[in-house]
């Protein structure tokens, strides 16, 4: 099924961005966070995923919800509700 706007509705932009969403001690954080990421970019998808070091020389780390993290989570979430 196929939803269309009326041409009457305001129109959102594509993204938004938050200011000073997180302190600075908190990014010193996330940066030392980043420095221990082992894992390196994958190619393709799940199923035909490799590493290809010529193509992508990314590390990628996923960042769970635990009790170390779950700051984080929190401070997106209320950035997020506070956006919507």
């Amino acid at each position: 099924m196929e939803y269309l706007l009326s041409p009457y509705a305001d129109s959102s932009p594509p993204f938004a961005y938050w200011e000073n969403g997180f302190e600075e001690e908190e990014l010193d954080r996330l940066q030392e966070m980043a420095k221990n990421v082992k894992q390196s970019a994958a190619i393709g998808d799940a199923k035909s995923a490799v590493i290809d070091k010529q193509k992508r020389r990314a590390s990628v780390e996923f960042i769970g919800c635990n009790e170390e993290t779950n700051w984080i989570y929190e401070k997106l979430a209320k950035i997020v509700g506070e956006i919507n």
